[in-house]
Protein backbone atom coordinates (compact mmCIF):
# COMPACT_ATOMS: atom_id res chain seq x y z
CA UNK A 1 0.00 0.00 0.00
CA UNK A 2 1.45 3.57 -1.08
CA UNK A 3 1.19 6.44 0.87
CA UNK A 4 -1.62 7.72 -1.45
CA UNK A 5 -3.88 5.04 -0.76
CA UNK A 6 -3.92 5.47 2.88
CA UNK A 7 -6.52 7.46 4.22
CA UNK A 8 -4.42 10.55 5.72
CA UNK A 9 -4.89 10.43 9.12
CA UNK A 10 -3.10 14.00 10.28
CA UNK A 11 -5.45 16.58 11.36
CA UNK A 12 -5.03 19.66 10.07
CA UNK A 13 -5.31 22.35 12.97
CA UNK A 14 -7.45 24.99 10.93
CA UNK A 15 -9.55 22.39 10.06
CA UNK A 16 -10.28 20.55 13.23
CA UNK A 17 -13.16 20.86 15.15
CA UNK A 18 -13.68 22.84 17.60
CA UNK A 19 -14.40 22.48 20.98
CA UNK A 20 -17.86 21.56 22.23
CA UNK A 21 -19.48 25.30 23.18
CA UNK A 22 -22.30 23.24 24.99
CA UNK A 23 -19.72 21.42 27.49
CA UNK A 24 -18.08 24.66 27.75
CA UNK A 25 -21.25 26.62 28.39
CA UNK A 26 -22.63 23.95 30.76
CA UNK A 27 -19.60 24.44 33.29
CA UNK A 28 -20.18 27.96 32.91
CA UNK A 29 -23.54 27.48 34.10
CA UNK A 30 -22.59 25.23 36.87
CA UNK A 31 -19.98 27.80 38.28
CA UNK A 32 -22.74 30.78 38.11
CA UNK A 33 -25.33 28.27 40.16
CA UNK A 34 -22.16 27.59 42.59
CA UNK A 35 -21.33 31.50 43.39
CA UNK A 36 -24.64 32.22 43.94
CA UNK A 37 -25.73 29.52 46.31
CA UNK A 38 -22.66 30.06 48.18
CA UNK A 39 -23.89 34.37 48.07
CA UNK A 40 -27.09 33.16 49.14
CA UNK A 41 -26.23 31.17 51.85
CA UNK A 42 -24.05 33.75 53.27
CA UNK A 43 -26.68 35.77 53.14
CA UNK A 44 -28.63 33.92 54.73
CA UNK A 45 -26.32 33.09 57.57
CA UNK A 46 -25.50 37.42 57.96
CA UNK A 47 -29.48 38.26 57.86
CA UNK A 48 -29.60 35.41 60.71
CA UNK A 49 -26.86 37.18 62.68
CA UNK A 50 -28.31 40.52 62.43
CA UNK A 51 -31.77 39.28 63.41
CA UNK A 52 -30.30 37.60 66.54
CA UNK A 53 -28.48 40.55 67.59
CA UNK A 54 -30.66 43.17 66.31
CA UNK A 55 -33.40 42.52 70.28
CA UNK A 56 -30.72 43.18 72.67
CA UNK A 57 -29.01 45.89 70.34
CA UNK A 58 -32.41 47.33 70.57
CA UNK A 59 -32.41 47.32 74.29
CA UNK A 60 -28.85 48.24 74.88
CA UNK A 61 -29.87 51.30 72.72
CA UNK A 62 -32.68 51.87 74.61
CA UNK A 63 -30.78 51.98 77.72
CA UNK A 64 -28.22 53.99 76.41
CA UNK A 65 -30.61 56.30 75.45
CA UNK A 66 -32.56 57.07 78.53
CA UNK A 67 -29.90 56.47 81.28
CA UNK A 68 -26.94 57.93 79.67
CA UNK A 69 -27.67 60.38 77.02
CA UNK A 70 -31.23 61.31 77.73
CA UNK A 71 -31.86 61.08 74.41
CA UNK A 72 -35.62 60.45 75.23
CA UNK A 73 -37.12 60.98 71.97
CA UNK A 74 -34.90 58.46 70.46
CA UNK A 75 -35.72 56.34 73.14
CA UNK A 76 -39.85 56.58 72.91
CA UNK A 77 -39.65 56.41 68.79
CA UNK A 78 -38.51 52.95 69.65
CA UNK A 79 -41.88 52.57 71.39
CA UNK A 80 -44.23 50.44 68.93
CA UNK A 81 -47.02 52.44 67.93
CA UNK A 82 -49.46 49.94 69.49
CA UNK A 83 -47.97 49.68 72.63
CA UNK A 84 -49.94 50.53 75.84
CA UNK A 85 -47.58 53.82 77.35
CA UNK A 86 -50.17 55.03 79.02
CA UNK A 87 -50.53 52.62 81.70
CA UNK A 88 -50.29 54.10 85.04
CA UNK A 89 -50.88 50.40 86.92
CA UNK A 90 -46.81 50.22 86.22
CA UNK A 91 -44.97 52.58 87.85
CA UNK A 92 -41.98 51.03 86.49
CA UNK A 93 -43.49 50.45 83.38
CA UNK A 94 -40.18 51.01 80.42
CA UNK A 95 -42.31 53.84 78.84
CA UNK A 96 -42.64 55.64 82.20
CA UNK A 97 -39.09 55.12 82.85
CA UNK A 98 -37.83 57.31 79.85
CA UNK A 99 -40.10 60.40 81.49
CA UNK A 100 -38.75 60.13 85.09
CA UNK A 101 -34.69 59.64 83.58
CA UNK A 102 -35.76 62.92 81.94
CA UNK A 103 -36.18 64.97 84.97
CA UNK A 104 -33.15 63.53 86.17
CA UNK A 105 -31.00 64.75 83.43
CA UNK A 106 -28.42 66.93 84.88
CA UNK A 107 -28.42 65.96 88.34
CA UNK A 108 -28.14 62.34 88.51
CA UNK A 109 -26.06 60.35 86.14
CA UNK A 110 -26.00 56.54 85.40
CA UNK A 111 -23.10 54.07 84.62
CA UNK A 112 -25.00 51.06 82.95
CA UNK A 113 -21.80 49.96 81.12
CA UNK A 114 -21.35 46.83 83.26
CA UNK A 115 -25.35 45.61 82.27
CA UNK A 116 -25.72 42.17 80.40
CA UNK A 117 -28.33 41.90 77.69
CA UNK A 118 -29.63 38.11 77.12
CA UNK A 119 -31.99 37.36 74.79
CA UNK A 120 -34.34 34.92 76.28
CA UNK A 121 -36.94 34.08 73.83
CA UNK A 122 -37.09 34.96 70.04
CA UNK A 123 -39.93 33.93 67.27
CA UNK A 124 -40.63 35.11 63.94
CA UNK A 125 -42.56 37.97 65.01
CA UNK A 126 -41.81 38.32 68.91
CA UNK A 127 -38.36 38.55 70.85
CA UNK A 128 -37.80 38.97 75.00
CA UNK A 129 -34.77 40.82 76.56
CA UNK A 130 -33.42 39.97 80.11
CA UNK A 131 -31.19 43.54 81.04
CA UNK A 132 -29.70 42.79 84.16
CA UNK A 133 -26.41 44.05 86.39
CA UNK A 134 -25.00 46.61 88.30
CA UNK A 135 -25.16 50.00 87.92
CA UNK A 136 -23.63 53.44 89.68
CA UNK A 137 -25.81 55.95 90.12
CA UNK A 138 -24.12 59.52 90.74
CA UNK A 139 -25.62 62.79 92.08
CA UNK A 140 -24.04 65.79 90.57
CA UNK A 141 -25.34 67.41 93.74
CA UNK A 142 -23.36 65.94 95.87
CA UNK A 143 -20.73 63.96 94.07
CA UNK A 144 -21.90 60.89 95.96
CA UNK A 145 -22.58 57.80 93.77
CA UNK A 146 -24.34 54.02 95.00
CA UNK A 147 -24.72 50.68 93.41
CA UNK A 148 -27.45 49.14 92.54
CA UNK A 149 -29.05 46.13 90.55
CA UNK A 150 -30.92 46.58 87.60
CA UNK A 151 -33.38 43.87 86.61
CA UNK A 152 -35.35 44.51 83.36
CA UNK A 153 -37.37 42.47 80.93
CA UNK A 154 -38.08 44.14 77.36
CA UNK A 155 -40.73 42.78 75.04
CA UNK A 156 -40.34 43.50 71.20
CA UNK A 157 -42.23 42.99 67.45
CA UNK A 158 -40.68 42.51 64.59
CA UNK A 159 -41.91 45.65 62.66
CA UNK A 160 -41.35 46.78 58.46
CA UNK A 161 -37.61 47.01 59.07
CA UNK A 162 -36.41 45.53 62.76
CA UNK A 163 -37.52 45.65 66.17
CA UNK A 164 -40.18 47.57 68.43
CA UNK A 165 -40.86 47.78 72.17
CA UNK A 166 -43.54 46.33 72.89
CA UNK A 167 -43.88 46.58 76.91
CA UNK A 168 -41.68 46.08 79.58
CA UNK A 169 -40.30 46.17 83.04
CA UNK A 170 -37.79 47.43 85.43
CA UNK A 171 -36.61 46.80 88.64
CA UNK A 172 -33.99 49.20 90.51
CA UNK A 173 -32.86 48.37 94.02
CA UNK A 174 -31.73 51.76 95.12
CA UNK A 175 -29.46 50.57 98.79
CA UNK A 176 -29.07 53.22 101.40
CA UNK A 177 -24.99 53.42 101.12
CA UNK A 178 -23.23 55.68 99.34
CA UNK A 179 -20.03 55.42 97.61
CA UNK A 180 -17.62 57.96 96.92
Amino acid sequence: MHSADRPDTTVDALTAPAANPRRRLSRRWLVALAILVVLAILALLIGGLVRYQAPTSMAKTYFTDVFVSGNTSGATAMICSNANTTDSSQPNNLMTIAGDAQQLKGTVTFDISRLQYDLTSEGLTTAQVHISGPVRVKTSILGLGVDTNLDATMQLNASALGWCITSGHISLALPLTSVP
